[in-house]
């Protein structure tokens, strides 16, 4: 079930080299249309390096950049065109423990849940 974040969050969380390395695992989303892909589930990967988060979300056209704190907590944002002509904004919060990083990307009307896996030191 996918469901909204609250956004408690206004700014990017200090970067911390703690949860350095690659991330591999699954999105869903809500809407297809409002997202622009093809289908609601599928594969995605982020990469984490100096505390620095760089993902795509779904294709090379939906970048998102942001942090990971030293308590794992994450801020990322991206900015694109999207499918109705004009610019999706989409932030990303979410949380890596355990070797697992969730969260949920959402511009209100696209909503993306995250559930990624380290596969090793970037």
């Amino acid at each position: 079930m996918l469901a909204l974040c609250g956004c408690a969050q206004t700014s990017n969380p200090e970067p911390s080299r703690l949860y350095d390395g690659r991330y591999v695992g699954t999105r869903e989303s809500n809407l297809l249309e409002a997202c622009g892909i093809t289908a609601t589930t599928g594969r995605t990967e982020a990469s984490v390096a100096g505390g620095n988060l760089k993902m795509q979300l779904f294709n090379p056209g939906t970048k998102m950049a942001g942090t990971v704190g030293a308590d794992g907590g994450i801020r990322a944002s991206g900015l694109w065109k999207s499918p109705h002509s004009f610019h999706n904004f989409t932030i990303l919060q979410g949380k890596i423990a355990d070797g697992r990083l969730t969260g949920t990307a959402s511009d209100s009307r696209c909503v993306t849940e995250l559930a990624l896996r380290k596969t090793g030191k970037r």
